[in-house]
């Protein structure tokens, strides 16, 4: 009930402030809209911003008034949450590329004409387009990111200097006052649809939200949605799944908190993937960069259509002989999920036909041109592009080695098995090393189905340095060491011994 009330305070306290700046920008333009001459388009669209304002400020105190219904998609549903509703969906929809671009519009027509730069103009439009590169979607707690204060500080720093371009330069013309006042109210209604979308989860949890506020199409998720009827597949295709919804994580508690913790580095993802493709039975793997992309194919077995449906499903009740790989591959999607992809396509073909997977911005996956195996490819935005899929690149060449599958790398392949430097080699079916005694300074490198795990040292490695290989390891629930037992540490002794 406390949690309840301070979310309705929060949601009176922004309405307040929306009615306050609305007002107070309004009555500036009513005040002057008797003058005559090229400032009278100022002071209209100083009025129609404060009315843009106010009416926002409406939206949201009546999209989420009180008592909100239990299927705000059918049944009876109150006008006052229509018409809130109704406002909501006026609003610019969130995506990171449209509010840069506002951002830009704003900034540009703020510092435009160029021959002087004011600092506050300077400012603001460097902390706007900063915080609309990297500001994401509202807490689940609805607490102020230093991202949210920088955005705000942002937009007031904007606005006021846009206030002030007529007094300082002769040459601004009217236009530039519209349209910087248009960008800056579209980025605070856009702000103020995702905080009401945070907002009606938070009030009513498990609950699916009406359009105006379903923000999953602009978030990152695989979860399939099937048609009722489907279409009638291209020949030679016997199966076939399309996601249309987006890449977001299912609203369970347990996934959220797996979401946000179960691996220390979200660029592991991609061990996570290089695992998943061992499970799966590949014996070539190939990890491809781009600009914006980051392409993993691999053979062995195809995912079945049920598998990408609900690929977090395994995680709950996983059973059967691909439960392994699908824990792996779902985990990557958690990693994946907090480095801010703008979607993934995923094509997956074998003797029983293909499945496909598509979620957020992804491009439609090509069911005919689908090749054997799978194909899972990412695409970012392309304010990450200068570093994320290198940085992924560059993640896997270090993890791998001592797996059952090649794997290369933008076409360069990668050393499979670690041995030399006299240590002694064995390998078979789901074991391999490359070890030898060292009492001072032993280290024992883990590696599961191909990626580096940990680091045994000291006593924990054995009094042995080397590699060890192992397909059938259990990992711990942070995908960082393997679960300890009696199999394990026979298998140490045996390698000791060798």
């Amino acid at each position: 009930m406390a949690q309840h009330r301070g979310e309705t305070f929060l949601t009176v306290v922004w309405s307040l402030g929306l009615y306050g700046w609305g007002a107070a920008v309004g009555g500036a333009g009513l005040l002057g809209g008797g003058s005559d001459g090229p400032d009278s388009l100022f002071f209209k669209s100083l009025t129609a911003m404060g009315g843009a304002y106010i009416l926002l400020a409406v939206g949201v105190a009546m999209s989420l008034s009180s008592p909100l219904p239990e299927d705000p998609r059918g049944g009876s549903v109150p006008l006052r949450l229509l018409v809130g509703w109704g406002v909501m969906g006026l609003c610019p929809p969130p995506g990171r590329r449209l509010r840069l671009a506002l951002a830009a519009a704003a900034s540009g027509l703020c510092l435009f004409p160029f021959q002087a730069f004011p600092p506050l103009a300077v400012f603001g439009s460097a902390a706007l387009l900063a915080a609309g590169a990297f500001l994401g979607k509202p807490k689940a707690d609805l607490s102020l990111s230093a991202l949210d204060l920088l955005f705000v500080v942002g937009l007031a720093a904007v606005g006021v200097s846009a206030l002030s371009l007529a007094e300082a330069y002769s040459g601004v013309k009217p236009w530039q006052f519209v349209g910087a006042f248009a960008a800056l109210t579209a980025l605070v209604a856009q702000r103020t649809r995702e905080l009401c979308a945070a907002l009606w989860t938070q009030l009513r949890p498990g609950v699916p939200p009406p359009p105006a506020l379903d923000l999953s199409r602009y978030e990152v998720s695989a979860e399939a949605v099937l048609p009722a009827e489907r279409a009638a597949l291209p020949p030679g295709i016997e199966e076939q799944l399309v996601d249309t919804g987006s890449f977001r994580v299912d609203a369970a508690k347990m996934v959220e908190k797996l979401r946000d913790f179960q691996l220390a580095d979200p660029a592991d993802f991609v061990c996570a993937w290089l695992r998943c493709a061992a499970a799966s039975g590949a014996k070539d793997i190939r990890l491809a960069t781009g600009v914006r992309h980051l392409t993993l194919a691999f053979d062995g077995r195809p995912f079945a259509a049920s598998e990408l449906s609900q690929p977090y499903q395994v995680l709950v009740d996983g059973e059967g002989p691909d439960a392994r790989r699908g824990r792996h591959f779902a985990y990557g999607l958690l990693g994946l999920y907090r480095l801010g992809p703008l979607g993934i396509a995923v094509t997956s073909r074998g003797p029983g036909g293909t499945a496909l997977m598509r979620a957020g911005a992804a491009p439609e996956p090509d069911a005919e041109g689908a090749p054997e195996g799978t194909v899972v490819r990412v695409t970012w935005p392309a304010w990450a592009a200068w570093w994320r899929p290198w940085v992924v690149a560059r993640r896997a060449r270090g993890r791998f080695g001592m797996g059952p599958a090649t794997l290369s790398v933008d076409g360069e392949p990668l050393e499979r098995l670690l041995s030399g430097e006299g240590r002694s080699s064995r390998e078979e079916p789901g074991l391999r090393w490359a070890a030898r005694k060292a009492y001072m300074l032993a280290r024992l490198r883990v590696y599961v189905l191909g990626t580096l795990v940990e680091t045994l040292e000291g006593e924990d490695a054995f009094e042995l340095d080397g590699a060890l290989g192992l397909d059938d390891a259990e990992l711990d629930i942070s995908q960082t060491s393997v679960v300890r037992g009696p199999k394990f540490t026979k298998l140490l002794a045996r390698i000791r011994q060798s």
